[in-house]
């Protein structure tokens, strides 16, 4: 075994193992499912329209459903992307109530190589805007910054690419400031049925810190992916 799979076989383990060590503390767990279908026009830009499904409350109860649509712009090849992107949500808030929320974002993708390990790390800006009929905001829309590092391993003859991430959520008009109120881990692999289309499994936890009432969730998840 190569000692660079060997090295990210032992993180992953370790990775996983803090789920465990967490499950003690769960505050509730839930399941994640999703279509996302892809077109490239010419070399440097691709279209992606996705709907996905949240349920949580112990997989019984719908928190959300999204409709998304992107455009992602190769600036250097292998190397940085910019996106931007426009969600419509239809999901549970605080009140038990469901309402439509709007939201859009702009990020940039910078991407690194090494041996059969790629680094990637996601800075994306995100604004939401809430229904002011279904909930009392303080905050409308309520903009976040989100950072996220991703390490994805290219197994050598394998339809597998396991990859481990985890991402900070950063609201930026807030009374407090600017400060993390949220962080997500994820451990998952992507799994190619052919060149078109693959399946993408992934455990998920997000954890509140920094408010009054923190919690936690952890999320299994599936999603297909396929490219025109």
């Amino acid at each position: 075994m190569r000692k660079e799979t060997r090295i990210f076989l032992i993180a992953s383990f370790l990775f996983l193992c803090s789920f465990f060590q967490l499950k003690a503390q769960l505050y509730d767990a839930g399941g994640i499912g999703s279509i996302a279908l892809s077109k490239e026009l010419g070399q440097f830009t691709e279209l992606t329209l996705e709907q996905e499904l949240r349920f949580d409350r112990g997989f019984s109860s719908l928190n959300r459903s999204s409709t998304s649509i992107g455009a992602d712009f190769t600036i250097i090849r292998r190397t940085l992307k910019a996106g931007v992107a426009y969600d419509l949500h239809y999901r549970r808030n605080s009140s038990n109530m469901y309402e439509v929320r709007h939201r859009i974002s702009a990020s940039v993708v910078g991407q690194y190589r090494y041996e059969r390990f790629i680094f990637k790390l996601r800075s994306r800006a995100q604004a939401t805007i809430r229904d002011e009929s279904s909930g009392d905001y303080k905050y409308n829309p309520k903009y976040v910054w989100r950072n996220r590092l991703m390490v994805e391993y290219n197994i050598r003859r394998s339809p597998f690419r396991p990859y481990v991430s985890g991402e900070i959520f950063c609201p930026l008009n807030s009374d407090y400031g600017f400060f993390m109120d949220s962080y997500r881990l994820t451990i998952g692999t992507e799994y190619s049925l052919s060149k078109r289309s693959s399946l993408d499994f992934q455990f998920r936890f997000d954890q509140d810190i920094q408010q009054a009432d923190a919690r936690n969730i952890l999320y299994g998840g599936v999603s297909w992916n396929y490219s025109f």
